[in-house]
């Protein structure tokens, strides 16, 4: 961001190599200007204070494509690697979808931005892939859907299934409905026990019926998953439900994100489903370091599109480092 300050001169300079070390193109979205340069870019602001300021610098570029092992970085006793092997088939995945379809998901299109994302992304699942949609509030399983597998005739009828979820009453059950999810879960790892097995969670408000604990929720959830080493993913409207949602995905290798008012819904949502396990290339990722380092070596996945990094600091003898740096990467992949 340009500061905010009356100045009469902003000076604005970027310059991106791939990992090729060639240059690579940047695009540059200004409300006055657009440019494409391959080279350094300068941009200039002789009279700032006339200019309307501040304003968002917006880029893009394209990195290049990394090699299967990654590339290291070295820094003095400072390293960092960043892995993307993009060589790598993608992983089969089994999906149990939870859907909250209590009245207040009615209300601002919420419910109907979910089914448009779940749909579209229904449409993207691979014939290797397996299919739970779990819809809840009062009662843990208000409706079910699942497929053996996502044949193009079973993903056309998930799809008319899902066009059909409609609100149901007030109240969620949350308790019961991640035993469920849990159970069917389960089932799908053992009829698919390749694939990765995933849990996805989508929900506007609190628990308001049967267990209401935060904690007691997700200590169960969590002692539940112990047999069935699923990741949990969830998205919320509702800032009341962040807490609990966000605990129980950081304890069972998830993530969690609220959704944000004024942006389209269905966008968020699907954006979120793609990037977090849309095509998944390694699970239960493990770096093994030199003993001396103690940094995160441990990721639940790998998705196309995302790197793992890895940084740390390289112990140093006699005032150098050593010649040799062994870094190894281990994790399920498709097929092993």
């Amino acid at each position: 961001m340009i500061p905010l300050e009356e100045v009469d001169q902003v000076f604005f300079d970027l310059e991106i190599a791939d990992v090729s070390q060639e240059a690579s193109d940047i695009v540059l979205d200004l409300p006055l200007l657009e440019r494409i340069s391959n080279e350094r870019f300068h941009l200039e602001f002789l009279d700032a204070r006339s200019q309307d300021l501040p304003w968002l610098v917006k880029g893009s570029y394209k990195s290049g494509r990394l090699p299967d092992e990654g590339v290291l970085y070295l820094d003095g006793n400072c390293f960092k690697h960043v892995f993307h092997p993009a060589s790598l088939q993608p992983m089969p995945k089994n999906l149990m979808f939870l859907i909250d379809i209590s009245s207040s998901m009615g209300e601002s299109g919420k419910l109907d931005a979910a089914k448009r994302a779940l749909k579209n992304f229904t449409n993207s699942m691979t014939s290797r892939d397996t299919l739970k949609i779990q819809a809840f509030a009062r009662r843990g399983t208000e409706e079910l859907k699942g497929l053996s597998y996502a044949t193009p005739k079973e993903k056309q009828e998930a799809i008319e299934w899902i066009d059909k979820l409609s609100v149901r009453g007030s109240g969620t059950d949350f308790f019961i409905a991640m035993g469920h999810a849990m159970i069917r879960a389960e089932t799908a790892k053992e009829q698919n026990p390749e694939a990765v097995t995933i849990v996805m969670i989508l929900s506007d408000g609190r628990p308001t019926w049967g267990q209401t604990s935060f904690s007691r929720i997700a200590d169960v959830v969590y002692q539940n998953n112990q047999r069935v080493g699923a990741k949990i993913f969830s998205l919320t409207f509702a800032s009341s439900a962040f807490d609990l949602l966000k605990a129980i995905s950081v304890m069972n290798d998830g993530t969690t994100t609220q959704i944000s008012y004024g942006v389209d819904y269905s966008k968020q949502i699907q954006t979120f489903f793609e990037s977090e396990f849309g095509t998944i290339l390694m699970s239960d990722v493990r770096f093994t370091l030199p003993e001396s380092v103690h940094t995160q070596n441990v990721f639940p996945l790998l998705a196309n599109g995302t790197e793992l990094v890895v940084r740390g600091l390289l112990p140093v003898d006699n005032g150098s480092l050593s010649d040799d740096i062994s870094i190894i990467v281990k994790g399920r992949t498709n097929g092993s």
